[in-house]
């Protein structure tokens, strides 16, 4: 039996390699290759030319060391040659998508809608896992799974007051003595009830992203006749809070016209310059 190398080889990935033996007669068709102390999953396939192909395609639950004896046998005589194989725990740590999450809860309203938090492991084929959380307030289900889960994280927001609030996802593997873990930072923010704005890919006139003489009829029409253009029901009103005051008013007509035609001060953008706690609701 020729001499064999001891082996290295990630967790994960396939180990391959050849075996060769001679006879003493020459006469390779006699030789038979076998293995003792085989490793779940590892095969060793005689090729009829004195020699044989050793193939074994780990998985991450395989790291570890192995004492494998190989074996050639003639009709009459045998060698043998124990080969040390070390798997190497993979390194890949989860991935996640995305890889942190946000969510605001203003008082009064309805709890916010789920998220979805993709897991895989690219680098180490299936593996399982159990999630942890670091607070009560998040909830993350499953709790245990395998790469490419999809995990769906939900906030309970019942007693908490207004604030901001941080807390951890942590996706564990399990099967390991040394298991790795991936964390996910997730942000709550909880306010008072706020003005609420929804923007639109494809706004219709007086929603168009564009303070202008349209806005300035909507704003006229919502705030002395009670009353919206036909926008209404994909512009919000809070649209054209240019001045941000939680209101929709003669205010807001003197601050775009000082913008619009004056070079005025920039307009306040409800969607996201809106901190301070009010009542009004886009429509």
């Amino acid at each position: 039996l020729a001499n064999i190398t001891n082996k290295f080889r990630l967790a994960g990935l396939s180990l391959a390699f050849n075996i060769s033996g001679t006879d003493v007669d020459n006469a390779c068709g006699e030789l038979t290759f076998s293995m003792e102390n085989v490793p779940a999953g590892a095969t060793l396939t005689n090729d009829g030319a004195c020699g044989a192909a050793f193939n074994w395609p780990t998985v991450c639950l395989d790291s570890g060391v192995y004492n494998v004896t190989f074996i050639v046998t003639d009709s009459l005589l045998a060698d043998t040659q124990v080969v040390q194989i070390t798997i190497l725990p993979n390194p890949d740590r989860f991935d996640t998508n995305p890889d942190s999450l946000e969510f605001t809860f203003a008082l009064e309203q309805s709890q916010p809608d789920s998220q979805e938090l993709g897991v895989s492991d690219p680098g180490c084929g299936e593996m399982t896992f159990e999630v942890l959380v670091s607070e009560p307030w998040l909830l993350v289900s499953p709790a245990t799974g395998m790469t490419s889960t999809l995990l769906l994280v939900d906030i309970d927001t019942t007693g908490l007051p207004a604030g901001d609030y941080t807390a951890l996802i942590i996706i564990r593997q399990t099967g390991f003595a040394s298991p790795e873990s991936t964390v996910v930072a997730v942000k709550l923010k909880v306010t008072e009830e706020l003005c609420i704005c929804t923007c639109h890919a494809d706004p219709p006139p007086a929603c168009d992203g564009i303070h202008n003489i349209q806005s300035i009829v909507l704003i006229i029409n919502v705030a002395f006749r009670g009353a919206l253009d036909v926008g209404e029901a994909t512009c919000p009103v809070s649209f054209n809070d240019a001045n941000c005051d939680c209101a929709v008013d003669i205010l807001d007509v003197v601050r775009i016209i000082d913008f619009v035609w004056r070079s005025g001060a920039p307009l306040c953008n409800p969607c996201t310059d809106v901190t301070t706690p009010c009542e009004l609701v886009s429509h």
